[in-house]
């Protein structure tokens, strides 16, 4: 699970992750509160979450696959939004420095960041929001190229197999 999340790792360098306990929440417990800084970081193995933030008007369903408080601790910033187990969840749980350590020894902090900026953005889409999976987004979001264009400019698409989305602006 975490080979399709990571690039070019390999079993024996996701070891130390993969030795984290594994945890169950009950339905309606909450795993992490809005304004709440993450100690552990989850991998959600199966069940199903919700992440709910009223402030941004979102509600996103997680199931296998999905992190939860990740994006808290790479942003360091506290958590946006709370996240409830829904049904029955079964997650690894992952020190929040452990996790933290493994991405800087791996030198893959930025990539994270930047993929999980992209997951973002497709979640909050009608198109690539609930309805597909975070492994489904996240393999997405390894394809997608941001452009920016000055007001006025002409936006070309090189390709006739291409998606354009606007993140900011109007076309």
């Amino acid at each position: 699970l975490l080979l399709a999340q990571l690039p070019d790792m390999t079993p024996e360098q996701l070891l130390p992750v993969l030795n984290a306990p594994m945890v169950t929440f009950n339905p309606g417990t909450i795993i992490l509160k809005k304004g709440a800084k993450p100690d552990y970081i989850y991998l959600i193995l199966s069940g199903v979450a919700e992440f709910i933030s009223s402030e941004f008007e979102i509600q996103n369903y997680l199931s296998n696959g999905c992190f939860i408080g990740d994006v808290s601790l790479l942003k360091n910033i506290a958590s946006t939004g709370t996240y409830r187990a829904v049904s029955y969840v079964q997650a690894l749980a992952f020190s929040a420095s452990a996790y933290r350590s493994f991405l800087e020894k791996h030198q893959l902090v930025g990539w994270m960041k930047n993929t999980l900026d992209k997951v973002h953005f497709l979640q909050n889409t009608a198109l690539f929001g609930e309805g597909i999976s975070f492994m489904a987004q996240s393999a997405i979001s390894q394809k997608m190229r941001s452009r920016h264009y000055e007001e006025g400019e002409t936006v070309v698409i090189d390709e006739s197999r291409k998606l354009c989305l606007v993140k900011r602006g109007e076309v």
